[in-house]
C-alpha cells in the first residue's frame, strides 16, 4: 500500500494503523518516508520480526 500526505501528523497516524491492521501479516514492511527532491528517506520501518525501527 502506498499513501501520500501533506502534514507529517497525518502520515504518522496512518502509518500507526497500518502496522495495527497489518500486524499478524508474516512479510509485511511498513515504511514512513520522506520524499523530497534529492531522493526519498525512510523516517521508520516497521516488520514483524523487528518491530519498529526509527530511522
Amino acid at each position: 500500500m502506498t499513501g501520500r500526505w501533506e502534514a507529517l501528523a497525518s502520515a504518522q497516524r496512518t502509518y500507526s494503523g497500518w502496522i495495527h491492521l497489518y500486524d499478524t501479516h508474516p512479510t509485511a514492511v511498513i515504511e514512513l518516508v520522506e520524499e523530497a527532491e534529492d531522493g526519498r528517506r525512510v523516517l521508520k520501518r516497521w516488520t514483524r520480526a523487528t518491530g519498529e525501527v526509527t530511522k
